[in-house]
């Protein structure tokens, strides 16, 4: 069963060449930190992306329902904000207070739950 020396170069260059492969996956195996900076990229990126994605989808609701406002609505939302951003205290203030009266609301309705 001898081969030829032209076979046997082959056959040994082939495995030179699967080892090389192999070597090379054990090496991006082994990598780690790369594997951690390519997965993150890759997360990124595709929060960039559902990020931009939300916004255009704001942006298209936004102008949706601005359409289906009526015109007087519209002018009082108009005067409100402008008036909260001159004096926003007021707005805060009662902002604040009903944050407070809904978790209020909210704790009465856990214990209710929970106790009962």
């Amino acid at each position: 069963m001898a081969e030829d020396p032209s076979e046997i170069r082959e056959a040994i260059d082939e495995t030179r060449a699967e080892l090389a492969d192999t070597v090379e996956a054990l090496g991006q195996k082994a990598d780690v930190k790369g594997r951690a900076q390519d997965k993150a990229t890759e997360s990124k990126d595709q929060l960039l992306a559902q990020t931009e994605q939300l916004r255009s989808t704001a942006t298209d609701i936004g102008h949706k329902v601005a359409e289906a406002t009526p015109q007087p609505v519209r002018d009082a939302a108009s005067g409100t904000v402008a008036h909260a951003r001159r004096k926003p205290a007021p707005y805060a203030a009662g902002a604040a207070l009903l944050v407070v009266i809904v978790l209020a609301r909210r704790g009465r309705r856990r214990r209710r739950g929970a106790g009962g």
